[in-house]
């Protein structure tokens, strides 16, 4: 469960370029509390009858992560990571304009 929610905030964070995602867990439901605290969230509230889930409401904990904090945890800058990803398109265009040329010229 840790590396695919890993997996899915890496994808909001560096493709979507979202700044914070935040989760709202039920106090009771210490899995999830324990799977966004390895996952750097940070606990910034509670929230009563948040929710309407089923007949009645119930509270929440509200916890987010910042793409910032996200990064750095990985030893990276959102900086860091818009300029590979553009570097990274760079070369992929230019190799496709190199195929075709070739395809052209010698195929």
């Amino acid at each position: 469960m840790t590396e695919g929610l890993s997996l899915v905030i890496d994808h909001a964070f560096n493709e979507m370029k979202l700044h914070r995602l935040e989760a709202n867990i039920q106090p009771e439901n210490e899995k999830s509390i324990r799977l966004v605290q390895r996952l750097g969230f940070v606990k910034e509230g509670y929230s009563r009858a948040y929710l309407r889930i089923g007949d009645e409401w119930k509270d929440h904990e509200r916890w987010a992560v910042l793409c910032d904090d996200w990064l750095a945890r990985r030893g990276r800058r959102y900086e860091e990571d818009v300029l590979f990803n553009s570097l990274e398109k760079y070369l992929i265009s230019e190799h496709k304009k190199e195929e075709k040329f070739y395809e052209e010229e010698v195929g």
